[in-house]
């Protein structure tokens, strides 16, 4: 059996070469063409080829309206820089031929951008300085990050919100008893009390605008640790609206229609809260401008088959494809026990509906009995806060029907509780240092078991695990800062009294 050795092939000519080298290069362009992906060929910075995504993505009609052009001047003015290190690395082939992509902006003809991830690799092409750009397309990633992102700082938001709600809610407290009480001094018709009582009516206003804040703050933050009640969908849209609007206004422009003010659901508020604020920032995305002047989102309630619903209508300059709901806001509608849907109507609108848990109706309770015998004598009541101007301001705004002991200091509380003394109502702020709330109902449910009823409880909102399981488990009765004077006095007098005519039985 003989071998025959493979012919060597002759010299070719310079003219097949070159025919040679051309169909090579057709045939690279060809598969450049048939990319999914955006792919584009700079030699020195400039355009030389670009495939028909390319194009797509740009906006552009024609390839001679980018070929030998910078493609970075298509590149968002914040982005270029990057995009262009990441070429000039490229070139360099430092640190490596192959770099990660990184996701910048592409600028359209129509004005808007496109997020595309951007990866550069050079080419060898005779000793020119060639790089092969790939453009594909982020959106989908892009909107994923963005929302993730969102989520984490609506997180945030919610720590945020719990320290700076109890830390204001202190100061907040003794302004507005103080001013409540000032109000009620400032008797008389003469011009100079009419005019000093309207300046304390305007502050009073201002700080119970804050006041409403702060409990927004304080039902956003106890989102994942408050038990499902009944909460009325107006305080909730209300809460969700104070919280979403900065972020959005500028966006678009949001109206509520309001429908039965008596509609309620099943839930925890503060999670109730979060997810209508993260509906509502959702609802920007449907938008492709930003325009607040004509991108409107309407706000609807009502209730099919005995279930309340939210609905968020989106009209004006809505994307093509209206994004749909996050995972991350289907899991938290589904933890809700709620169900979300959303849909675009032909004339354009996008919808969007959340369907909640039905609420059990309230049942009435009659007015408490003060019983025989009650009276109208003078109510003891013992506060407990370590802040000495919440102590002087409850002293002031009580003392119309009470005598009132304070201590800023719970052992010096504990101290004075042990030598005996009687209180109808004792009033124990939760959080502050050991003997605090918790440890007060410790000591008094062991020794002064008749007095379980006569507590109330003040919370700012922030509390330890401890006291929140105490708060849960003792149904005692809460007053929240800022407290208002009013509803103060009438708790205080209801409680008063029950104990004094429990005391004649």
């Amino acid at each position: 059996m003989s071998f025959t050795p493979p012919r060597r092939p002759g010299p070719q000519s310079p003219e097949r070469l070159q025919r040679d080298l051309l169909r090579a290069e057709q045939r690279f362009r060809a598969l450049l063409d048939a990319s999914r992906d955006g792919l584009t060929i700079l030699r020195r910075g400039l355009v030389v080829h670009a495939n028909p995504v390319v194009l797509e993505l740009l906006g552009i009609q024609q390839p001679s309206e980018l070929l030998g052009r910078p493609l970075l001047d298509h590149v968002e003015q914040a982005d270029r820089g990057h995009a262009a290190e990441r070429l000039d690395a490229a070139l360099r082939g430092q640190p490596s031929p192959r770099l990660p992509p990184i996701a910048v902006r592409l600028l359209r003809g129509d004005f808007a951008h496109t997020w595309v991830e951007w990866s550069a690799q050079a080419l060898d092409d005779d000793g020119h300085p060639t790089v092969l750009v790939s453009l594909r397309e982020a959106g989908v990633n892009q909107r994923l990050q963005r929302a993730l992102a969102e989520s984490e700082r609506l997180a945030s938001l919610g720590a945020l919100a719990a320290g700076v709600a109890h830390e204001v809610t202190n100061p907040l407290s003794y302004a507005l008893v103080n001013l409540q009480w000032l109000e009620e001094e400032l008797t008389g018709e003469d011009p100079t009390t009419a005019s000093r009582r309207a300046r304390v009516e305007e502050a009073l206003d201002g700080v119970r605008r804050v006041g409403r804040i702060v409990d927004d703050l304080r039902t956003y933050a106890q989102a994942e640790s408050a038990p499902a009640e009944r909460v009325l969908l107006a305080r909730a849209i209300e809460a969700a609206l104070g919280l979403a609007l900065q972020r959005i206004r500028h966006h678009v422009r949001v109206e509520w229609e309001r429908g039965s003010p008596n509609l309620a659901a099943l839930a925890p508020e503060g999670a109730l809260v979060r997810v209508l604020v993260e509906l509502l920032v959702h609802a920007t995305r449907a938008f492709d401008k930003e325009d607040p002047e004509r991108n409107l989102v309407l706000l609807r309630t009502g209730e099919t088959t005995g279930q309340p619903w939210v609905e968020v209508e989106c009209r004006a300059h809505l994307r093509a494809t209206c994004p749909e709901p996050g995972g991350l806001l289907v899991r938290a509608t589904r933890l809700l026990g709620a169900e979300l849907s959303s849909r675009t109507r032909p004339e354009g609108e996008h919808l969007v509906r959340l369907v909640l848990p039905a609420a059990p109706v309230p049942v009435s309770t009659a007015a408490d009995s003060l019983g025989p015998g009650a009276g109208t004598a003078r109510i003891r009541v013992l506060v407990v806060d370590d802040e000495p101007l919440i102590c002087r301001a409850l002293s002031l705004g009580l003392s119309r029907d009470c005598d009132i002991t304070t201590f800023t200091s719970g052992q010096a509380a504990l101290d004075h509780l042990q030598e005996g003394p009687s209180y109808d109502v004792v009033l124990l702020d939760v959080m502050m240092e050991p003997p605090a709330g918790p440890e007060l109902w410790t000591w008094l449910a062991e020794n002064q078991p008749t007095w379980r009823d006569r507590v109330l409880f003040i919370t700012g909102g922030a509390t330890t695990q401890t006291a929140a399981a105490l708060l849960r488990g003792t149904q005692a009765r809460v007053l929240t800062k800022p407290i208002d004077l009013g509803s103060l006095r009438r708790l205080v007098r209801q409680v008063g009294r029950q104990s004094r005519a429990q005391a004649l039985v």
